[in-house]
């Protein structure tokens, strides 16, 4: 489990990943802006 702190109140959790050399984020933990993000595929990148 990852907690992160402010103030010694907790403001987020998730669980750890564990694969070498990846990151994991959780959706709810990001700006709308960046959550419209993980919609785009591939092609529409390029596009």
């Amino acid at each position: 489990m990852v907690e992160v702190f402010l103030r010694h109140r907790r403001v987020a959790s998730h669980l750890r990943g564990f694969t070498r050399g990846r990151h994991t984020t959780d959706p709810a933990h990001m700006p709308a802006s960046h959550r419209r993000h993980l919609e785009w595929t591939p092609s529409r990148i390029e596009r």
